[in-house]
């Protein structure tokens, strides 16, 4: 996302050089005063302005889609994948689900290309041959093509370029392909169970009054009270009978919702 604003603002900024640039010419070539040194002087300042314009309202909207959160079961969790992928809550979690549908090239490459390093990056993911070949769209990789070519390494501004657009990519492709399922499968409903039980606070009195020693004996109801309250007092019920408590499974429930408001 750095990169993504770096690049938003290169191009504004040379938007807007063009735009000074483009008056000096006006000035230079054109009588003082003219209306034609007015009028071409206002075309072409308001066109760069436009192009800038159009360009961050652009990356905006990419900031704005790709960073809400999601919220489950009381637990606010990143939506977007950079912020899914530094999460400790869920972020191994996720890396290891995209493992397991072969495509952990493209998180390797989100995690190596926060740093402009092209010598070894390009056979390595912007080859179509290469061992970590990220899926990428033909003009981006021709353009690495080209300057891999030409062996300009050094050549910061196009290898920007190259290195925005495949990250904008690759998060696109990761957003849409997988981060929707991932909150599916359970790669994240295993971690999700974890961090109820370390978000819901259980009173030790239920705990005796339930004839438990912890809360980790109280897992399934804690994972249902929030979303499906029925099945959390059948549960707590069933915990109940089995340890012969002087209470009942709709106390139990209604005391962990009155604990966790």
């Amino acid at each position: 996302m750095r990169i993504l604003l770096l690049q938003a603002y290169t191009q504004a900024g040379r938007l807007t050089f063009s735009y000074g640039m483009s008056w000096l010419y006006v000035r230079q070539n054109e009588p003082f005063g003219s209306e034609q040194a007015h009028t071409a002087a206002y075309a072409r300042k308001n066109e760069p302005l436009r192009q800038a314009k159009g360009h961050l309202q652009g990356f905006y909207e990419l900031v704005r889609k790709y960073s809400m959160a999601r919220k489950i079961d009381g637990i606010s969790y990143p939506d977007n994948v950079l912020d899914v992928l530094r999460s400790r809550a869920i972020g191994p979690a996720f890396r290891a689900f995209v493992k397991s549908r072969q495509a952990d090239e493209n998180i390797d490459f989100l995690d190596d290309s926060t740093k402009l390093s092209p010598q070894e990056h390009f056979k390595l993911y912007f080859t179509e041959n290469g061992a970590k070949s990220i899926n990428i769209t033909a003009p981006i990789r021709e353009k690495a093509n080209k300057l891999a070519k030409s062996l300009l390494w050094t050549n910061k501004a196009g290898w920007h370029d190259v290195y925005g657009t495949a990250r904008r990519e690759v998060i696109q492709l990761v957003q849409m392909n997988f981060l929707d399922e991932f909150f599916r499968t359970d790669y994240f409903l295993a971690q999700h169970e974890q961090n109820l039980m370390k978000k819901t606070k259980v009173p030790a009195n239920l705990l005796k009054d339930i004839g438990v020693k912890n809360a980790n004996e109280l897992s399934e109801v804690i994972t249902m009270f929030r979303s499906n309250k029925d099945n959390a007092i059948k549960a707590a019920d069933k915990l109940a009978k089995n340890r012969g408590s002087r209470v009942d499974g709709k106390e139990i429930v209604e005391e962990l919702v009155k604990s966790n408001k």
